[in-house]
């Protein structure tokens, strides 16, 4: 994740521990995530789990 977010998830207020804890997982349990369409760039963190998978987007960086 440090090297995909540049540390941000690794600050005290990026939010990634509310997240786990909305979500009851261990904030290391995610997986950091880049889509990339065109002219948009969404960061966001994926939790896998045995029934379920939780993507969740974390920034937008709509570049011109």
């Amino acid at each position: 994740m440090k090297k995909l977010f540049d540390g941000f998830l690794d600050q005290p207020n990026s939010g990634i521990m509310d997240i786990a804890a909305a979500l009851g997982v261990a904030p290391t349990v995610f997986l950091p995530v880049r889509l990339v369409s065109h002219d948009l760039r969404l960061l966001g963190v994926l939790s896998r789990a045995e029934k379920e998978d939780w993507l969740i987007l974390v920034d937008c960086d709509a570049s011109q």
